[in-house]
């Protein structure tokens, strides 16, 4: 980009970390100038987390239970929100940091603030159904994302389920009652 009188400036507009390394501006004089500049580009690590902390790409939750998800994001982007989404669709505005959104009428609920050098985003589903099921994503600029398959189950359905909480809406490794049948026999069979 050349400004007047002969400056000429380098402009990276959407810089991303592949654009990071050592660039040279060079003068045709003699002897030639040479200028070098070493950028580093740094871009936000984002995760999703359980409500133990666990980071996951899956979470396995019962019906009507709360669908608890944290997206952290360190550093915090200075000027970017961050958002979730469910098949694309936002389920966020643009909050302000720390200021907390709920949907009216919707019973999804989205608390965003601060902590340490990065932002914690928290999504909350009041009284999953199977049809939350599905992928979330959680995103903090165009090119920083993650995203998380929710399994919302009806029942004893599956022995995969993740973790518990206190409101009892989750399942921890819950082995089926045939296994639990087989492993009885298998003791009783042992004993005699």
């Amino acid at each position: 980009n050349y400004e007047y009188p002969n400056n000429w400036k380098l402009q990276i507009r959407y810089a991303q970390k592949k654009d990071g390394g050592l660039y040279e501006c060079q003068i045709s004089t003699h002897p030639p100038q040479i200028m070098r500049v070493y950028l580093s580009v740094s871009v936000p690590e984002i995760e999703i987390r359980d409500p133990r902390g666990a980071a996951v790409t899956e979470a396995y939750y019962r019906v009507d239970s709360t669908v608890g998800l944290q997206c952290v994001v360190t550093p915090a982007p200075p000027t970017r929100p961050v958002l979730w989404f469910r098949a694309h669709h936002s389920l966020t505005t643009q909050p302000e940091r720390g200021i907390r959104w709920v949907p009216r009428g919707q019973k999804e609920r989205v608390d965003t603030s601060l902590m340490g050098s990065g932002l914690s985003s928290w999504l909350h589903i009041a009284r999953a159904s199977v049809s939350d099921s599905g992928n979330y994503t959680c995103s903090a600029g165009d090119a920083v994302n993650t995203s998380v398959r929710v399994h919302v189950l009806d029942g004893e359905s599956s022995a995969a389920m993740q973790h518990s909480t206190t409101d009892g809406g989750t399942l921890a490794d819950c082995p089926s009652s045939a296994f639990l049948a087989l492993l009885a026999s298998s003791l009783i069979l042992a004993a005699s």
